[in-house]
């Protein structure tokens, strides 16, 4: 083919043919132009066609991750309402007389009211797109943004946990290490590595007319309202991001 073209500019050269020779000229870089651009749309059609497919890859891994995510989130929100629940109860008894108090079974709802634990989501997914730069294959903008929002609201959500811990650590389990047992507490938590209560006469009624109890337990249920409310937050980009990597399928 290109000693055919040769031989054409050849004879055209020989004929004096010059005007016609720059039309064929710029007739053959034209095609030349025309067969580069041919071939680099080509490659650009085999390129998205292989960005779709890794991408499709990567929702169904999101899918995965954030189905399980999410049912982990629902769970530990459960726990944090049986949290809040036991320890406003406590806040409830707060000045009530001693046969109230005792009939209210204070030490177990201590043991529901103080089992705080962290969420630790699995972000091996996301952090994997990070590192090797594949977030940039996720077509929906919609989608990188939610993406986003997840890993800002879980910064905030270790945040508020660190919070609460550290009030949890400081303040409210000194406090009990001296006005209450904690052998008695430890009896009633679900592993029940406690098998008999604390062998001494005490009584826990004392700290319910305790100022500084009262205060403990609002400061406490404050940062648990605030670790509540991250975890909620979590579970509301967790679904938006599940809806719109499944739309975007």
């Amino acid at each position: 083919m290109i000693n055919f073209f040769r031989k054409i500019r050849q004879r055209l050269l020989t004929e004096n043919k010059f005007s016609k020779y720059i039309l064929y000229a710029l007739g053959e870089i034209a095609l030349v132009v025309v067969g580069i651009l041919i071939a680099l749309q080509i490659n650009n059609w085999n390129q998205i066609k292989k960005n779709n497919v890794e991408e499709s890859k990567l929702l169904d891994r999101f899918q995965e991750e954030f189905s399980r995510t999410n049912a982990n989130i629902v769970k530990i929100k459960s726990h944090y309402a049986d949290i809040t629940n036991s320890n406003r109860n406590l806040m409830n008894l707060i000045g009530k007389s001693s046969s109230q108090i005792n009939a209210s079974k204070v030490d177990s709802l201590l043991a529901v009211a103080i089992n705080i634990e962290n969420f630790l989501p699995s972000n091996y997914v996301l952090d994997d797109m990070v590192s090797t730069g594949k977030l940039e294959l996720i077509s929906s903008e919609k989608l990188r943004v939610l993406l986003y929002e997840w890993n800002q609201e879980l910064g905030q959500k270790e945040d508020n946990y660190q919070m609460l811990y550290k009030y949890f650590m400081e303040e409210l389990i000194p406090y009990l290490n001296k006005h209450a047992s904690i052998k008695n507490i430890d009896f009633y938590t679900v592993n029940g590595f406690i098998s008999e209560p604390s062998n001494l006469n005490h009584n826990s009624t004392d700290i319910f007319q305790d100022i500084v109890f009262e205060n403990h337990l609002d400061n406490y249920f404050y940062t648990v309202s605030s670790f509540k409310e991250s975890l909620s937050k979590l579970e509301d980009i967790a679904t938006k991001i599940l809806i719109e990597s499944k739309n975007n399928k």
